[in-house]
């Protein structure tokens, strides 16, 4: 899903400008120059709008090659950090399901794809009130 926020050029500059004006705010003693940890990196210093370019620069060009997942984990009732059941059922809103990679409590070791097919293909199971299959066995 796109949204397309920030994708018109006036919408850029608005943000642009109050992103800068939060900046200056919070750290007024930054005016016109940011010094970036000089003797770690022998960075040197740079101006602010050199900064913010620089960080505009990497917000748009940056990736990553990592899945997301595990933003909604599912784990037994005692556990705290756990935000679905192992209904998918999200816990303490009545009637929501997360559906996806985000339910994986740790990540696969093969590419998301066939486990969110698999999560996918349970979850409508559950929802239509399916009961589970039985377990196959595999002869050697």
């Amino acid at each position: 899903m796109n949204g397309e926020i920030g994708g018109d050029h006036l919408d850029l500059a608005t943000h642009t400008e109050a992103r800068d004006r939060r900046i200056r705010a919070e750290f007024p003693a930054v005016n016109e120059t940011v010094y970036l940890n000089t003797a770690a990196e022998g960075l040197g210093s740079v101006t602010l709008e050199r900064a913010l370019a620089r960080y505009a620069a990497a917000k748009q060009r940056g990736t990553t090659t990592f899945h997301l997942m595990g933003t909604c984990r599912m784990a037994p009732d005692n556990d705290p950090t756990a935000v679905v059941d192992d209904q998918l059922r999200v816990r303490g809103i009545e009637g929501l399901r997360v559906v996806d990679a985000s339910i994986m409590p740790t990540m696969p070791s093969a590419n998301l794809n066939a486990s969110v097919l698999m999560i996918a293909e349970k979850a409508a199971d559950m929802i239509r009130g399916k009961p589970p299959l039985e377990a196959a066995m595999l002869r050697d």
